[in-house]
């Protein structure tokens, strides 16, 4: 979709999980909300609404909602 931007990067051309970070966040074009995540995140139903409404409870607009979840080992199959 339009919304979704993607840069592909080699993964001997990386230069670090900061730095890809940083390479997502020059993608964005104004959008309202910005989300960044690694690739092993599993999302439950819901996720986006319950993290606009969380959002939509502080005090500051352009408060940042972070967390650092429980670690996840992926299917081998």
């Amino acid at each position: 979709p339009e919304s979704v931007r993607v840069k592909r990067v080699e993964a001997k051309e990386s230069k670090g999980a900061n730095w890809a970070r940083a390479e997502a966040l020059s993608l964005w074009e104004g959008e309202e909300y910005t989300l960044l995540c690694d690739a092993h995140m599993r999302f439950e139903p819901g996720w986006d609404r319950g993290l606009t409404e969380a959002h939509a409870e502080l005090a500051d607009s352009r408060a940042v909602l972070t967390y650092l979840p429980p670690s996840y080992q992926p299917p081998r199959n």
